[in-house]
């Protein structure tokens, strides 16, 4: 599992490639929106259109880091994800609490961010 960065002025994308699974993958994802979350970005794009795979492990982060942001003006949403991982979201009841956007373009016009780095 890879994870890119890409920086702007109000806002991180975080493109994750692979699978997201118990072990070091999971730890590796966790660490990197960690890592964006401690510098203090108000806002994270989670670019999953990489992502193949998700497991239990892999969810529970992401519910871990929903629970760090609440009571915050942070935000975290995830982008494009495979229908695989939209139907997951969806069975699990996580596609009611993430904003879930089709692009990147999307995701930026509705929340009101810019694209320049």
């Amino acid at each position: 599992m890879q994870v890119s960065r890409q920086d702007f002025p109000d806002h991180t994308v975080l493109a994750v490639e692979g699978p997201i699974r118990i072990g070091e993958s999971a730890q590796k994802f966790y660490d990197r929106v960690k890592e964006v979350l401690d510098a203090g970005v108000s806002c994270i794009l989670l670019d999953f259109q990489g992502v193949d795979y998700i497991d239990s492990t892999g969810l529970g982060e992401l519910v871990g880091f929903l629970e760090r942001l609440r009571g915050t003006s942070a935000r975290l949403v995830l982008i494009h994800p495979r229908d695989r991982i939209l139907n997951l979201l969806h069975i699990t009841g996580l596609d009611q609490v993430f904003p879930i956007f089709d692009s990147l373009a999307a995701a930026r016009a509705h929340l009101g961010l810019g694209e320049s780095a």
